[in-house]
């Protein structure tokens, strides 16, 4: 059994996959997004048992550990059974992702599992699920965003990264970033005649998962976060606070 989790991006997700046999597709939270059909699922030899997503609200380390064990006693099934982890480790909100990535290390290493990651830019493209030209989009922190085409990855400012890019009414750009961002975006796909769409409404990280198996993700001992930027941490102004 398969257990992924996204806290990269604003909407957070959490699936248990199975692979061993085809099982009733269960959706929490539909979002909008579009779904496999049950010749795509089929095709895979996997299904996901339960797949629940909630907006980021800073208290990720609060809702895991409960959220994971309701799903597990909802499904009568033994922690124990989870072979594989999936995890998207970044760039996202920092301390989203750094819980994310650190709950799945110690639940690896306690479960004896094997553990896979993939970032977010490249999730965010196959997402998409498109054979044309994909560029991802995500919030780098501040004003910056960090754009991917080509398996190559740019930080810095919307205009300028996308200036060099083509008009091609074929190109499609995948974006979670924020809303000033979005907007920006909506105006410069305009005027490229690009299609905009935004992550958080296509395929869940569990659909990624059955259409493309695992073969998408890096297999790893260990993840460590990724970030696009140093991530700014505010000093506390409590004087009896230690550094």
């Amino acid at each position: 059994m398969i257990l992924a989790l996204n806290t990269s991006q604003p909407l957070h997700e959490i699936a248990l996959i199975d692979e061993a046999k085809i099982l009733p597709h269960t959706n929490e939270n539909e979002c909008g997004r579009s779904a496999l059909s049950s010749a795509e699922a089929k095709a895979t030899e996997r299904s996901i048992l339960l797949e629940k997503t909630w907006q980021d609200q800073k208290d990720t380390l609060d809702r895991l550990i409960p959220l994971l064990e309701g799903m597990l006693s909802e499904l009568a099934i033994e922690k124990s059974q989870i072979t594989d982890i999936a995890v998207v480790k970044g760039p996202g909100p920092f301390t989203a992702v750094r819980t994310g990535v650190a709950f799945v290390n110690a639940l690896a290493e306690g479960l004896q599992a094997r553990l896979h990651e993939i970032d977010t830019l490249t999730l965010l493209r196959l997402k998409a699920a498109s054979k044309d030209q994909v560029i991802s989009v995500v919030n780098a922190g501040g004003n910056d965003v960090g754009v991917l085409t080509h398996h190559e990855v740019k930080v810095g400012q919307l205009a300028t990264l996308l200036a060099p890019h083509p008009h091609d009414k074929s190109t499609k750009l995948v974006s979670e970033c924020t809303e000033t961002q979005e907007d920006e975006l909506n105006g410069i796909c305009l005027e490229k005649g690009w299609t905009h769409l935004e992550g958080h409404k296509l395929l869940t990280l569990a659909e990624v998962i059955l259409t493309y198996g695992l073969d998408q993700f890096g297999l790893t001992e260990n993840v460590e976060p990724y970030y696009l930027k140093k991530p700014v941490i505010t000093k506390s102004k409590n004087p009896w606070k230690k550094p």
